[in-house]
């Protein structure tokens, strides 16, 4: 008999809030991240960055935890500090040219696509 748990996607044992008779209970502090399905350009850009989110794992050092998809829609950990932008610009220094170019090189982005990513 094996006694090792086989957690879903993004989750670890401890998000385990209780234990029942028919399964695991786990808290997710999570977001669901869609696109209007009229808009097909941004719909390839939600499925690159699932793409990414699976290439990177769920616990990634400064990456949201992915937790899965829903649909078309990413489940994402909630950023309690609001989006990438909104932290980014409460920072008392500008983000790095070089950082902005590494991270866009660690997730195979354009750098150029990065950065106009984080001026929108």
């Amino acid at each position: 008999m094996e006694d090792s748990v086989r957690y879903p996607c993004g989750l670890n044992v401890q998000d385990v809030v209780g234990v029942g008779i028919t399964g695991i209970v786990a808290r997710l502090d999570a977001l669901i991240k869609f696109v209007d399905s009229s808009k097909r350009l941004k719909h390839e850009m939600i499925k690159r960055e699932r793409r990414v989110y699976q290439r990177l794992g769920s616990e990634y050092q400064g990456v949201l935890r992915y937790f899965g998809t829903l649909d078309d829609a990413l489940i994402l950990q909630y950023a309690a500090n609001g989006s990438i932008r909104q932290y980014f610009a409460g920072q008392a220094s500008p983000v790095q040219s070089l950082f902005l170019y590494e991270f866009a090189r660690s997730t195979r982005l354009q750098p150029q696509s990065l950065s106009s990513i984080l001026k929108t």
